[in-house]
């Protein structure tokens, strides 16, 4: 991927308004449900509220998002009916994908670190090929497996998400430490909406690339 085509993903992800509204809107409903309980508080009550808005939530803003995504680097028009009618057709196999991935990689991260993380690397297209190519979840399952089935492109998905996911960290970090806390949570939802934003224009892109195949 030339410097070229990484300024125009990031130019994207950062400035198109479509993606820009709906990565802020969810990652305001995500962080405030994350005050009451976050994903990594099992025992709280209000974790499955979290969790489950995450589960239900998730499915509906990735349709839109990899909809939109789509029809800017294919240069075609897009509308946000198309994204609705897009998740109302994929949703059902999108939420049983959520569950099921999320379940696996979350073993696989109390199992030991690496192979949750291994896990989580290999399943990352299988929204991508259900939201763009309608295939089912099993379908969906293997061709993200077989698109991660060579380690350069583990390599370069990973060379993606680690350093957003890295940024998102230390500023969050810094922030807590130097900023009043209101301040610090607009920039941690500022934050994590680019993040969210850069991360699936860069996934979908490498997608469209055809990974192994």
């Amino acid at each position: 991927m030339n410097s070229a085509r990484v300024k125009r993903l990031v130019r994207i992800s950062l400035t198109d308004p479509y993606l820009v509204t709906i990565s802020l809107s969810f990652a305001a409903v995500l962080f405030a449900a994350n005050q009451q309980a976050n994903l990594y508080e099992i025992q709280n009550p209000r974790w499955v509220l979290t969790m489950g808005l995450l589960i239900l939530l998730s499915p509906l803003v990735h349709t839109l998002f990899f909809a939109r995504v789509r029809a800017l680097l294919q240069q075609r028009p897009s509308s946000i009916q198309h994204g609705f009618a897009a998740s109302a057709a994929f949703y059902p196999r999108l939420v049983v994908g959520e569950v099921l991935v999320s379940l696996v990689a979350a073993a696989g991260l109390f199992l030991l670190l690496l192979p949750g993380i291994y896990i989580g690397l290999r399943l990352s297209f299988y929204k991508q090929a259900i939201i763009l190519e309608g295939k089912s979840l099993t379908g969906a399952l293997r061709e993200s497996m077989a698109r991660t089935s060579s380690w350069s492109v583990i390599g370069v998905v990973l060379l993606v998400l680690a350093p957003i996911y890295g940024v998102e960290v230390l500023i969050g970090y810094l922030a807590g430490a130097l900023l009043p806390e209101a301040w610090g949570l607009v920039l941690a939802v500022l934050v994590s909406a680019a993040g969210f934003s850069l991360m699936n224009t860069f996934l979908t892109a490498i997608y469209f690339k055809g990974g192994n195949r």
